[in-house]
């Protein structure tokens, strides 16, 4: 992963369920990807899935070797189509 600075996304994740008041989290692994949701009061949620082995990229966007290369960017995952899985979770909680 690229030098991103900010705090590890763990501590972020365990600050908006704490802001949420949202349960426990149950974690499953299902290949390369792991996914800890938290339920949350009024329909919230708090879900980050991570990809083993994957670097800072969108997962299941096209690979472009050139463009990848050029920019030192690291090889989009296929393990998940992340506009997908946005897309799921934000429809199933659409705004007030």
């Amino acid at each position: 992963m690229h030098g991103i600075d900010g705090p590890p996304i763990p501590d972020v994740v365990a600050r908006w369920r704490a802001a949420d008041h949202c349960a426990a989290p149950t974690t499953t692994t299902t290949g390369p990807l792991t996914t800890t949701a938290a339920d949350c009061p009024d329909d919230r949620a708090v879900t980050p899935v991570t990809i083993a082995g994957a670097g800072h990229q969108w997962p299941g966007s096209p690979d472009r070797p050139l463009i990848q290369r050029a920019l030192g960017l690291d090889t989009p995952s296929k393990a998940l189509d992340a506009t997908s899985v946005f897309w799921t979770f934000f429809a199933a909680r659409p705004a007030p």
